[in-house]
């Protein structure tokens, strides 16, 4: 056998070793994505949720003296107890200004170690399962293409190799979407509609730049509950020029649990998770929370 022959086949018993063990890393680390997903809906399917209002923003130094801001949050529990917490994980810039209000899930034997209902639940087991997932297709693609190469059917073409996995990722991502949309609308089928009306309109600054700054106009909104209690709340998504007038009437949708969270009964507001507004990628998270 030439030194050429044997290399060549050594080269090929390296790719298909190197694609086994990618395969079994990836499939390793996706399955204890899944389970760590599993792990982390059980916990939340075992607390009770309740309506908070951040009531302080403190800041914690790090290490490498970068400050990040961590909300403070007041909610009242089923047994009317008031509950204040201090959030585990934090931001910079500040994710929440006091006064915003939050979805707290609490277990009832120990209201004090509340959570925000917040997407960075969810970020753990997603990057494991994403990361996973990506790590054992690359291993299938390393093993078909050194099997290939061994059987004589030629090594694929990267042409053939990215399309492969450019499909399978798209149906993978048109999987998720699916999956959240359909969870979407489970959701906003168990709230209850009914009409407010705009009170007020504020702005938020966006962005400043030399070329001036930027602003969004959000509507604030006020409505009665089937119990007759009036709420206000401000519309999640903001336009420039302002979509809405004080004196407008706007449809509402609400939880009746938590009738603090309720959106404008609109395309926007209710079918797109409030947290992509906010740059922050929810559709992550409703794909969890299915």
């Amino acid at each position: 056998m030439s030194t050429t022959v044997r290399s060549t086949n050594r080269i090929r018993i390296g790719g298909l070793l190197g694609g086994i063990m990618m395969l079994i890393i990836g499939s390793g680390v996706l399955f204890f994505g899944l389970q760590l997903r599993t792990w982390t809906q059980n916990e939340i399917a075992a607390m009770l949720p309740a309506e908070g209002r951040v009531v302080d923003v403190v800041s914690r130094t790090t290490a490498a003296y970068d400050a990040s801001f961590y909300p403070v949050v007041e909610f009242r529990t089923a047994d009317g107890e008031v509950i204040r917490f201090e959030s585990s994980t934090g931001g910079d810039p500040p994710e929440y200004r006091v006064g915003d209000a939050v979805r707290v899930y609490y277990d009832p034997q120990a209201p004090q170690s509340a959570m925000i209902d917040s997407w960075k639940r969810w970020a753990p087991p997603l990057a494991l399962i994403g990361v996973g997932g990506v790590a054992a297709l690359i291993g299938v693609i390393g093993v078909f293409n050194a099997l290939a190469a061994s059987l004589s059917w030629g090594a694929l073409p990267g042409s053939v190799l990215r399309a492969l996995m450019i499909t399978v990722v798209g149906l993978g991502i048109l999987f998720l979407g699916w999956q959240w949309y359909a969870s979407r609308q489970s959701r906003v089928a168990a709230m209850l509609s009914t009409q407010g009306e705009v009170v007020d309109v504020v702005s938020r600054l966006t962005s400043s730049s030399n070329r001036g700054r930027t602003y969004l106009f959000y509507p604030v909104v006020e409505f009665r509950t089937a119990e007759g209690e009036i709420i206000r709340f401000q519309g999640s998504s903001g336009s420039n020029p302002p979509e809405y007038r004080v004196g407008d009437t706007v449809r509402v949708r609400y939880d009746p649990h938590i009738p603090q969270s309720a959106v404008i009964d609109s395309w926007w507001d209710v079918l797109m998770p409030l947290i992509i507004r906010h740059h922050q990628g929810l559709v992550i998270y409703y794909f969890c929370t299915i």
